[in-house]
C-alpha cells in the first residue's frame, strides 16, 4: 500500500535502482534468507559471466563476499571437478549456434560413476534439464557410437541400436551447458525445465558434429572417452 503519491525529488548524480524482498509473515511462516544459497548463485553467475564482479554483503555478520571469474565454463567445470579424478587431462570446450539459439558447453569424463550435468538458459539454471540437456546426451552418444563403429573398436548393431548406450556415455561425467535463446519455453514458472522442442535436434546434430570432429582430430582424448564409456558398456 503506498504510503505516499510518487514526487519528484532533488536532481542527483547517481543512478540505479534498489530491489527489496520482503516476505509477508502472514503468509510465509518461518521463512528467511539464507546467505549460503545466495553466496551459491552469485558465484555461478561470475563464472557464467567472465569478468563481471558480484559483490555480497552480509549486514548480520558484516562479512563482505565477491566473486569475479576470467576463466568462464572451463573456469566452473574446474570448481565442479574438484575431489574427481578425470580420465583425460583437458576439458572438452565446444560452441555451436542453431537456428533457435546459441550454446557453449564444457565437459569432462571422469573416474567418479555419477553424471554431473549442469544446464543454463540465459543464465537461468534449468535443474530438470529439458530438450537441450536432452539434444546434448543424445550427440554425445551418437558420437562416441560413430567414432567406436569407424575405428574397429565394437561391430555395428542392426539399426536402431547402439553399443554404447547413453547411460554408458555420460558415465564419470560432469559438464556444463550454456544456452542463449530468445523468448525460452519452459514447464513451469520456475523455468526448471526447458521444453523448446526443436533445440534437441538442433543441439544434437551440432554436438554430433563437433564432438565428432574432436574425437577425429585427438587420438588420446578419445582413446580415454571412448574407451570409458566402453568400459562403463
Amino acid at each position: 500500500v503506498p504510503k505516499n503519491p510518487l514526487t519528484r525529488g532533488a536532481p542527483s548524480v547517481e543512478s540505479g535502482t534498489y530491489i527489496r524482498f520482503l516476505h509477508d509473515h502472514s503468509i510465509f511462516e518461518g521463512v528467511g534468507v539464507d546467505p549460503e544459497v545466495i553466496a551459491l548463485r552469485l558465484q555461478e553467475l561470475a563464472f557464467l559471466h567472465p569478468g563481471v564482479t558480484l559483490e555480497l554483503t552480509n549486514e548480520k555478520s558484516g562479512q563482505p563476499q565477491s566473486w569475479c571469474y576470467d576463466t568462464g565454463l572451463l573456469g566452473f567445470l574446474e570448481h565442479l571437478d574438484s575431489g574427481r579424478a578425470p580420465v583425460h587431462d583437458e576439458p572438452v570446450h565446444l560452441r555451436g549456434v542453431t537456428e533457435h539459439g546459441e550454446f557453449e558447453l564444457a565437459l569432462r569424463w571422469t573416474s567418479d560413476y555419477g553424471e554431473h550435468i549442469y544446464s543454463y538458459v540465459n543464465s537461468t539454471r534449468t535443474i530438470h534439464g529439458g530438450t537441450h540437456v536432452a539434444g546434448l546426451r543424445a550427440g554425445l552418444t551418437r558420437a562416441l557410437n560413430d567414432y567406436a563403429i569407424q575405428n574397429g573398436l565394437v561391430e555395428p548393431l542392426e539399426e536402431g541400436n547402439d553399443y554404447i548406450t547413453p547411460l554408458d556415455a555420460l558415465e564419470g561425467l560432469t559438464g556444463v551447458l550454456a544456452v542463449q535463446m530468445e523468448a525460452p519455453r519452459y514447464e513451469s514458472q520456475t523455468k526448471s525445465r526447458l521444453t523448446v522442442a526443436a533445440l534437441l535436434g538442433e543441439i544434437e546434430s551440432a554436438v554430433t558434429n563437433l564432438m565428432g570432429s574432436l574425437l577425429g582430430q585427438d587420438s588420446r582424448l578419445a582413446a580415454a572417452i571412448v574407451g570409458r564409456a566402453l568400459d562403463a558398456s
